[in-house]
C-alpha cells in the first residue's frame, strides 16, 4: 500500500526522477523520466546513468567496502547542465541535480532531471505574458521603454516620434458606469489604436487610461502632430456602447519628435508628457494635441520651483486676501464681498491664482489652505462687516470631497461667532456638474448647518438650467462672458430669460464683470438682484475695504 502511494507521488512530480545505485545503474524511474528519455521503465532500469547522461558520473576510487568503484558527479555543485540522448540519437539539454543517498536499504544517487527546452519555453511564455497588458493585449510600459531604447541605441530615432494619449474623465466613467464598462472602454480604445496605427506599430498601455504609440518614418514635428490627430480622431470618432450605457470618448495627446535631441526613452516620455499637459490646458474639454518644444521643459522647471515654494507658503504666512464688494441692483448698496486668495512669494513676482490654486488642488494643499481662508474670512466678516453683509468664499471640488470640510467651517464659525447665514460658499458650475452627486450632497449638508451656497461662473460649463432644481443653491452667479458688451438685443433677451428662469426656481441672481453704467442699468431693468465688477470696486485689501464700507454704508 505505502509502496503504491510512493509510486503515485513520484509520478505526479513534474520533473524526471531516477534512482541510481553505487555502480551507476538505474534502479527506478518515474513517469516523467520515461517521457523525457523516450523509453519505458523496463528499458531505463537496464541502463547506466552515463548511457542517458554521458559523463554524469565518474569513478573516483575503490569502494569503501573494498569492492566495486566509487562514483561521484562529474561536475561539482548541485545542478549540472548536461547533454542527454534519446534512442534516435538526438541530443538535448537538461539540468541534472545529482544527490548522494546513504540509507540502510539504498546506497547510491537520486537524480532530478529538468528539460531545458521546456524550461526555455516556459520562460518565453512568462516573458510574453509580462510583455502584454492583460486587459488590452498591448505592450506594457517596461517592454515599450526597452523597445524605444533599442531604436535610439541603434540610431533609428531620427524619424521617431512618441505619442502619449490620455482618456479624459476616465475615473468618472468608472464611477458612473461601472468598472466593467471602464474595462470595455480601454479594450475598445486599444483596438481602435491598433487599427489606426497598423499592426507593425508598437503601442503600449502605460497605466490607467494612458497609452503610448511609437511612430516611425516621421519627417517633422508637423508630420508627427498630423499622425497624432488621426489617432485621436480614430479613438474619439464614435461612441463606446455596452447595453444602454454609452459614451463618446474624449482624449488629449502629447507628441515628442526625437530628431536627435533626446537620447533615451525616459527623456522622450518626459517630453511627450509635457506636451500632454499643454494639451490639457488648451483643450477646453475637447480632444487636443500638444507638441513638445524646449520651452516646455524650461516652463516645467519654473513650475517645479513654484510648486516647491508652495509647500511651505501657508506656514510662512505668504498668502493674503483681497475682497471685491457685491452690490444690490439698482440701489448700488453693498450686500457682501467675495474673498480672493493671493500669493506673492518673497523675491518672486506674484503667482497667478489659477496657477497656484490648480497646483494646490493637485497636491492636496488646497485643503489646509482652504481651511485657513475660511477661518480668516469669517473672522474678518464678524469683526469688520455689518450684520447685513455676507462673506463669499470659493471652494474647489477637492475641498467638497474632503470629509473635514464641515468641521473646518464649524470651527471657523464657532471661533469667529459669525452667523452661518452670513457665510456663502461658491463652487464653479463645471465642478458642480462634473461631480453632481457629490455637489448635491455637499450643498445639502451646508444648507443643514445654515451656510449658503452659490454656483459661480454660470454659463461657462454645462449651462443646463434643468440642474437648478437638483442643486439646492441659494444663488446663481452669471459669468461675465454672458454679459453683453454692446447693444445686442438678442443677447440681452437671452440673459433676461436666464434671470427669469433662475427666479422661477427661487434662486437669487448676481451678474459678474459689470464694467459700465449702462450694463448695470440693463441688468437692473431685467430683474437681476445683485452685481459685481470694476464699476463698483476692484478687489481691494482689508484696510481699503473697511474704508469703502464706511463710505458706502454711512
Amino acid at each position: 500500500m505505502l509502496e503504491n502511494i510512493a509510486v503515485t507521488f513520484l509520478d505526479a512530480i513534474g520533473e524526471g526522477l531516477l534512482a541510481v545505485n553505487d555502480s551507476g545503474r538505474i534502479c527506478a524511474v518515474n513517469r516523467v523520466a520515461c517521457a523525457l528519455f523516450d523509453r519505458d521503465r523496463d528499458t531505463l532500469v537496464a541502463l547506466c546513468l552515463n548511457d542517458l547522461l554521458p559523463g554524469a558520473l565518474h569513478p573516483v576510487a575503490a569502494g569503501a567496502r573494498g569492492h566495486g568503484v566509487a562514483l561521484a558527479p562529474a561536475i561539482s555543485g548541485r545542478t549540472h547542465p548536461l547533454r542527454a540522448k534519446r534512442p534516435n540519437g538526438i541530443e538535448f539539454s537538461v539540468l541534472a541535480n545529482i544527490s548522494r543517498v546513504d540509507a540502510d536499504d539504498f546506497r547510491g544517487f537520486v537524480v532530478v532531471v529538468t528539460n531545458m527546452s521546456q524550461l526555455a519555453n516556459a520562460m518565453q511564455l512568462l516573458q510574453e505574458q509580462a510583455a502584454r497588458d492583460e486587459l488590452t493585449g498591448l505592450s506594457t510600459d517596461r517592454f515599450f521603454f526597452s523597445y524605444l531604447d533599442g531604436l535610439i541605441s541603434r540610431g533609428e530615432d531620427a524619424e521617431l516620434a512618441l505619442v502619449v494619449i490620455n482618456l479624459a474623465d476616465f475615473a468618472t466613467i468608472n464611477e458612473a458606469l461601472g468598472h466593467a464598462f471602464g474595462d470595455l472602454v480601454l479594450h475598445e480604445i486599444a483596438g481602435r489604436l491598433r487599427a489606426a496605427a497598423g499592426e507593425s506599430t508598437r503601442i503600449a498601455r502605460i497605466g490607467g487610461a494612458r497609452f503610448a504609440v511609437a511612430l516611425t518614418g516621421i519627417h517633422s514635428a508637423r508630420h508627427a502632430m498630423s499622425q497624432a490627430e488621426e489617432l485621436l480622431w480614430a479613438i474619439t470618432g464614435k461612441e463606446v456602447v455596452l447595453g444602454d450605457r454609452r459614451i463618446l470618448p474624449r482624449a488629449m495627446a502629447g507628441v515628442a519628435w526625437a530628431a536627435g535631441e533626446i537620447r533615451e526613452a525616459e527623456g522622450l516620455m518626459h517630453a511627450a508628457d509635457l506636451a500632454l499637459r499643454q494639451a490639457r490646458r488648451a483643450s477646453g474639454g475637447e480632444s487636443w494635441v500638444g507638441v513638445y518644444n524646449p520651452d516646455m521643459a524650461r516652463r516645467a522647471q519654473d513650475l517645479l520651483v513654484i510648486e516647491t515654494a508652495l509647500m511651505g507658503a501657508l506656514e510662512r504666512n505668504e498668502f493674503s486676501l483681497l475682497y471685491q464688494p457685491k452690490v444690490l441692483l439698482p440701489s448700488r448698496r453693498p450686500s457682501g464681498v467675495e474673498a480672493l486668495l493671493r500669493w506673492h512669494p518673497p523675491g518672486r513676482p506674484p503667482v497667478p491664482p489659477d496657477l497656484f490654486i490648480r497646483m494646490a488642488e493637485q497636491n492636496g494643499l488646497i485643503v489646509p489652505i482652504g481651511a485657513w481662508v475660511i477661518a480668516e474670512t469669517t473672522r474678518f466678516a464678524a469683526e469688520h462687516m455689518p450684520e447685513s453683509m455676507r462673506m463669499s468664499v470659493n471652494v474647489s471640488t477637492v475641498q467638497f470631497r474632503d470629509p473635514g470640510l464641515l468641521d473646518a467651517i464649524d470651527a471657523a464659525l464657532h471661533a469667529s461667532k459669525l452667523k452661518p447665514s452670513r457665510l456663502e460658499l461658491e463652487i464653479t458650475e463645471t465642478a458642480a456638474m462634473s461631480e453632481l452627486t457629490l455637489a448635491i450632497e455637499a450643498i445639502r449638508n451646508l444648507r443643514n448647518i445654515g451656510v449658503r451656497t452659490a454656483i459661480d461662473d454660470f454659463g461657462t460649463g454645462y449651462s443646463s438650467l434643468s440642474y437648478l432644481t437638483r442643486l439646492e443653491v441659494d444663488k446663481i452667479k452669471i459669468d461675465q462672458s454672458l454679459l453683453p458688451k454692446d447693444g445686442d438685443e438678442r443677447m440681452w433677451q437671452v440673459l433676461n430669460a436666464i434671470i427669469e428662469l433662475c427666479h422661477a426656481a427661487d434662486r437669487e441672481v448676481l451678474a459678474e464683470g459689470i464694467e459700465s453704467e449702462w450694463q448695470a442699468e440693463r441688468l437692473a431693468q431685467g430683474g437681476c438682484d445683485k452685481g459685481q465688477g470694476y464699476l463698483f470696486s476692484r478687489p481691494i485689501p482689508p484696510d481699503a475695504l473697511r474704508t469703502y464700507l464706511q463710505r458706502e454704508m454711512g
